[in-house]
């Protein structure tokens, strides 16, 4: 098991993800990212890796395969 992480680039920030719902110890949390335009902000989600398990579930529910090991 180990710590995992999420894509910026292919998390959507979706309200109702499933990653976060799934996450048992509460370590998906979401952040404000500025747009590829620079012109705004927008909500994605990271996991916080000093609460992640490693229990990789996560990564089994994302649709947009953006959960991945760190390593």
């Amino acid at each position: 098991m180990g710590i995992y992480k999420i894509a910026m680039d292919k998390c959507d920030g979706s309200p109702y993800c499933p990653v976060v719902r799934v996450c048992e110890a509460q370590a998906v949390e979401p952040t404000q990212v500025v747009s590829e335009a620079g012109l705004g902000f927008s909500m994605k989600y990271q996991i916080n890796r000093n609460v992640c398990l490693g229990c990789g579930k996560c990564a089994l529910v994302c649709p947009r395969q953006a959960v991945y090991p760190e390593g």
